[in-house]
């Protein structure tokens, strides 16, 4: 199954949304949905003659994608970079499946970070005496060049 939205994921049914039905079905708000169009991550809205914007099936399916892909801590420049990926005419899952390799190991990496992190902010939450006193370990660790 070819899962390109631009051409096979749009059902038939020709409904029109506003931008507060795109959100709520979406779970995206105005604000978001307005500044995706502004930075072509989504496409502009098609607008009534009183100016509304007015969404299809299409743009429901794009600003998920998007949206599913931000939940999965993609950047904006690599969501651009998977629609262009996936626009492309030689396009296949073996693509797609490197693009979210690549981005396992970033999560990982990440993952390592966060937990030196931790384990530094341990190290000095078990140090401190949580005393009234105005000496605090907490604040001297804070002061100390890196790496000590």
């Amino acid at each position: 199954m070819n899962y390109r939205y631009k051409k096979n994921m749009i059902p038939l049914e020709l409904k029109a949304y506003s931008i507060g039905e795109l959100s709520q079905v979406t779970s995206v708000s105005i604000e978001t949905i307005r500044y995706y169009e502004k930075i072509e991550i989504i496409p502009k809205a098609d607008r009534t003659a009183g100016g509304n914007r007015q969404y299809g099936h299409h743009q429901i399916a794009h600003l998920s994608f998007v949206k599913n892909c931000r939940d999965l801590g993609f950047t904006l420049n690599e969501i651009r970079d998977l629609s262009t990926l996936m626009d492309a005419e030689d396009f296949c899952c073996a693509h797609l499946f490197k693009a979210t390799q690549t981005h396992k190991e970033k999560i990982r990496e990440k993952i390592t970070q966060l937990n030196a992190m931790l384990a530094k902010l341990e190290t000095m939450t078990d140090r401190c005496s949580e005393s009234t006193s105005p000496s605090c370990s907490v604040i001297e660790d804070l002061y100390l060049p890196s790496g000590h």
